[in-house]
């Protein structure tokens, strides 16, 4: 420690009591003495690679920040079920090969991360559920960010559930492509209006959940395109209208099909007895009328 006083400079060593006596290898970052808002630092070794490109740089290694963008070559990140906050860093797009991004059940703030996702290319299995984000314009808007899920090329995965997300569901999501099968959920949220036709256009499509939400209209007769689809939940909504025979289409559904608690009427539709392979069948709590098919 130096003291400048009358033009001058005396050294004195620290006392023991201010240093203190720490197993960095044995410490979260977190958990380090200190603010831990500021901007963290830890020492690096100085190897030829860095020797001229790096700030902080001593006799044997640097100083370099601690920022989750310096791990470029990261592709599976799990940080799902603890108790995090604030947002996610944009540095995150430094890790290009991102495959899988899985940060559910946290406390996580902010808008969705539309420019994040739109810079990870590579993404295939994004899980934001359980968390307290919101859409665009005050939460009413989920265009941008279904928008930018399109540079996702290979997605399989989109989890949004349960996070209070408002707005109407973008005809966008009708343009994601998968790599092979994939499946989202967008349930336990406000999402308004109408389900948009182009989700027929996800003929990949292997799991749907939309319900507990405050959709209204039709069912679209486009859903019956979703061939590849197994389980299907639009329960607990405003839905209308008929059950379409479309819904025959859709023979993969193996574990269930649950439409109960809307507002659908008219009789049961014979095509529903094709779905052979089907464990679970829910219409219940809905204004249906007629006899049960035989």
């Amino acid at each position: 420690m130096e003291m400048e006083k009358a033009n001058m400079i005396h050294s004195f060593p620290l006392p023991a009591s201010v240093i203190l006596d720490l197993d960095v290898f044995q410490t979260n970052p977190w958990d380090l003495p200190g603010d831990s808002k500021e901007k963290r630092y830890f020492f690096c070794k100085r190897s030829k690679k860095n020797v001229n490109k790096c700030k902080g740089i001593t006799g044997s290694g640097y100083w370099k920040a601690m920022e989750i963008g310096n791990c470029s070559g990261l592709w599976n990140l799990a940080l799902y079920n603890n108790q995090f906050t604030g947002e996610i860093p944009f540095s995150i797009t430094n890790a290009s090969l991102m495959y899988s991004l899985d940060v559910e059940d946290n406390h996580l703030k902010g808008e969705l991360p539309s420019e994040i996702v739109a810079n990870l290319f590579k993404l295939s299995y994004l899980h934001l559920s359980y968390n307290d984000m919101v859409g665009h314009d005050n939460n009413s808007n989920l265009v941008s960010f279904f928008t930018a899920l399109k540079n996702c090329m290979i997605l399989d995965e989109l989890e949004l559930a349960d996070m209070d997300l408002g707005g109407r569901l973008s005809s966008s999501i009708g343009q994601l492509v998968a790599s092979t099968s994939w499946s989202f959920d967008l349930s336990n949220n406000r999402l308004s209006g109408e389900i948009p036709k182009s989700l027929g256009d996800l003929v990949q499509l292997n799991f749907m959940f939309l319900n507990h939400n405050l959709l209204t209209g039709a069912i679209p007769l486009s859903l019956g395109q979703c061939m590849d689809i197994s389980k299907l939940d639009l329960s607990h909504n405003r839905l209308t209208g008929n059950i379409p025979p479309e819904i025959s289409n859709l023979q993969e559904i193996r574990i269930f099909l649950n439409l109960s608690h809307n507002h659908l009427e008219g009789p049961l539709p014979i095509e529903l007895s094709k779905l052979e392979n089907v464990q679970e069948i829910d219409l219940s709590s809905n204004n249906l009328t007629g006899s049960i098919f035989p």
